[in-house]
């Protein structure tokens, strides 16, 4: 089992929990959907971020494109299947800043992606290659059921504010320095922004953004802090 992870995705790990005691939290969630996209998530417990693939991106990045790695099995991979586990974040940080480096000048698109391949042996592979120096990383994926994300908009019993009403919320400046400069990371900006909608003061708010040329979405949430 296997799939093609865009390079420049490594900074999701920073969003990831650094807390030993809950190691579950501490690197990426990797899944695919029901109808095989990729999707990764992140969370310390107090915000989370959801990259979602596009049905547009999915038609980019197939594994049967990427070039045969020496040492790295993929003799059945030419078609997406499911994929359901937790990278180490250190593996995943890692990984992600080799493959950056040295795919930077690569001169086919499909380079520009990080292999993951999950063994049978309950091991994973991370490779990445620009056609002259391959780098492999073969670890054990964390162990433990990552929490699923409640990513209603509102509130349940709740008091929302009148239309009109203005409202204030606490935020962890740290927090929301780190979901910025993620997305800055990624391109974004005042000619390409990211939308944060608020609904209450005690609520989650939600920052929203869409890759169309890479065929991503992108969905953090961050909770307040309550004063």
């Amino acid at each position: 089992m296997s799939l093609l992870i865009p390079a420049k995705f490594g900074p999701v790990v920073d969003m990831a929990s650094e807390e030993e005691s809950r190691p579950f939290l501490c690197g990426v969630h990797v899944m695919t959907t029901e109808d095989l996209r990729l999707r990764l998530e992140v969370t310390d417990g107090a915000f989370a971020l959801i990259v979602e693939e596009t049905e547009e991106g999915l038609k980019q990045r197939q594994v049967g494109d990427y070039p045969l790695i020496p040492g790295v099995d993929m003799t059945a991979d030419n078609e997406r299947t499911p994929m359901n586990l937790i990278v180490p974040g250190e593996a995943w940080k890692a990984a992600f800043a080799t493959a950056k480096k040295t795919t930077r000048r690569a001169s086919m698109p499909i380079l520009s992606n990080v292999l993951l391949v999950r063994h049978a042996e309950d091991s994973i592979t991370l490779a990445s290659t620009n056609l002259e120096t391959p780098s492999i990383m073969r670890v054990k994926p964390i162990a433990g059921a990552f929490p699923p994300f409640h990513t209603a908009e509102k509130g349940g019993d709740v008091e929302h504010p009148k239309d009109g009403e203005p409202f204030g919320i606490a935020f962890d400046p740290v927090r929301i320095a780190t979901i910025h400069t993620f997305f800055a990371n990624l391109g974004f900006s005042w000619h390409n922004p990211v939308q944060w909608r608020f609904f209450t003061p005690l609520t989650p708010a939600h920052a929203f953004a869409r890759d169309l040329d890479l065929g991503f979405t992108y969905h953090a949430i961050l909770a307040p802090v309550r004063v």
